[in-house]
């Protein structure tokens, strides 16, 4: 079983507001009104005697951040889990996907065709932070065919590089 860690770069501050408004509405209808009240208009942000509008992302210290996060990365998250792997799950903006290795090389590619959809929604996949770690007894010369080099890491977690 080979695991490739993914990580959303800034995920928090850039997932767009109206990707995620309307997203709420089907799962969690009764909390919708409130989070578009909220969350419709840019909130102004005070910091000493400069304002900022903040338009995109969650409020940092949000109790509901997080969830409205997941609302909204739900769609990709549930493309992924269609791969055909043994695990695909997410943690906000950190995924663990895992299986054989074409498997998690077809996620893999998966993942930078879903960079557009993430990109509609604010998110990009930052692929300097991902990493395919080999577990066992591994093949490298099939890790190496499956995946781009920087992805590989020694079992210390250095690159390969």
């Amino acid at each position: 079983m080979q695991p490739l860690k993914l990580d959303f770069a800034n995920a928090f501050n850039s997932i767009h507001r109206d990707a995620v408004l309307p997203a709420v509405a089907a799962p969690f209808p009764s909390l919708a009104r409130w989070v578009t009240w909220c969350y419709r208009q840019p909130t102004r942000l005070q910091f000493a005697d400069q304002a900022l509008e903040s338009q995109s992302g969650m409020q940092q210290r949000d109790p509901l951040g997080p969830l409205l996060f997941s609302v909204g990365l739900q769609p990709i998250a549930s493309e992924l889990r269609s791969c055909g792997l043994d695990i695909a799950v997410h943690y906000l903006d950190d995924g663990i996907l895992a299986g054989d290795v074409s498997a998690v090389s077809r996620a893999l590619q998966l993942v930078q065709r879903v960079q557009r959809k993430a990109g509609a929604i604010g998110l990009a996949v930052n692929l300097q932070k991902c990493q395919v770690v080999a577990v066992g007894a591994a093949d490298q010369a099939g890790l190496h065919a499956h995946f781009p080099h920087a992805l590989l890491r020694h079992g210390s977690g250095l690159s390969q590089l």
